[in-house]
């Protein structure tokens, strides 16, 4: 992409940049795309924006990595990577949201990091399970396509 064309676009308010010295001494550009910048995407592609959740409620990706860390259970679940098990990738910034999930300001995590053995693992809290049967059926019609099974339907035993 040319210097101009960003330029452009920045003169523009659809984006913003800003340089950071490079480690060979030359300066690598840093472009990051504003609010009407997405929006004028958004139009072009004719894509809805998403809509705004209310607080504490998990998007998608969220949702389907506490999937996963239920139906896992006490096994634990590994991210940044897709496992074959129909939830798909999970990145770290997901798991994230789920360790420090909040609830009117206190910490009430979904997952905790422990250790399975000689590995590690992101592995479902007490309250992470309350939470997926408390929401499994507002979830499940929030995002249908999740397969989200029914609460204790798939849990393993410890």
């Amino acid at each position: 992409m040319s210097s101009a064309y960003v330029l452009g676009l920045e003169r523009r308010g659809l984006v913003l940049t800003k340089y950071e010295p490079g480690a060979l001494g030359v300066p690598i550009l840093f472009v990051q795309i504003t609010k009407e910048g997405r929006k004028v995407v958004r139009e072009a592609l004719h894509i809805k924006a998403p809509k705004a959740l209310s607080v504490g409620t998990l998007r998608e990706w969220h949702w389907r990595a506490l999937c996963r860390a239920y139906v896992r259970g006490e096994q634990g679940m590994g991210y940044d990577s897709d496992t074959g098990d129909d939830f798909g990738y999970v990145s770290w910034n997901t798991c994230l949201r789920l360790r420090d999930y909040k609830v009117h300001g206190e910490e009430k995590p979904l997952i905790r990091e422990g250790r399975r053995g000689e590995s590690f693992a992101l592995i479902i809290t007490d309250f992470g399970k309350q939470y997926y049967r408390d929401n499994w059926q507002r979830y499940r019609e929030l995002y249908p396509d999740v397969d989200a099974p029914a609460p204790d339907e798939r849990m393993p035993t410890p």
